[in-house]
């Protein structure tokens, strides 16, 4: 067996110099996953306020499909009435809607979600078709619209139909 002079030859363990090399290198390697690690939790905070925009169209939907012909969430707000259901999407589509906040009921809007600090405006727009010059249906147009994780505007809708 072999013995070592005391502050010569090799002795086990690692120097201060190879510590503090391997430590450099552990803190670029976590220092590149940060990126990584926001780009995820961005991308995680942008589907959970999609999947919440859907749950407040799912419920709106719900309660308004429940709505009679005469409620007032299914007056007209367009000025124009429609002669089938394509041109009446198009009027939709190009109106300005308005805000559903106490239209027929306890609707509001904006809606504050505070668990993902979203906030989200309700609008809406009901055209009438007529057919033969008698009313037959009117088409709704519902839309969330909210600021995503990046700062853009970003809208879910639904078309409903009474």
């Amino acid at each position: 067996m072999r013995r070592g002079t005391p502050g010569k030859g090799p002795e086990g363990g690692f120097t201060l110099i190879e510590a503090m090399v391997a430590m450099a290198v552990f803190a670029i390697g976590a220092l590149m996953l940060v990126p990584t690690v926001a780009t995820w939790m961005e991308s995680n905070t942008g589907r959970m306020q999609q999947a919440e925009a859907a749950r407040l169209l799912n419920a709106y939907e719900a309660d308004i499909s429940l709505r009679q012909w005469g409620d007032p969430v299914w007056g007209t707000t367009v000025g124009a009435t429609a002669n089938n259901e394509s041109q009446a999407r198009n009027l939709l589509q190009g109106a300005v809607l308005q805000d559903i906040n106490g239209v027929g009921g306890n609707y509001s809007s904006p809606r504050q979600i505070n668990d993902l600090g979203m906030t989200a405006s309700i609008n809406y727009g009901v055209v009438q078709v007529n057919q033969g010059g008698s009313p037959v249906n009117r088409l709704m147009r519902l839309r969330v619209q909210w600021q995503g994780p990046n700062g853009d505007t970003l809208t879910q809708q639904r078309w409903l139909r009474h």
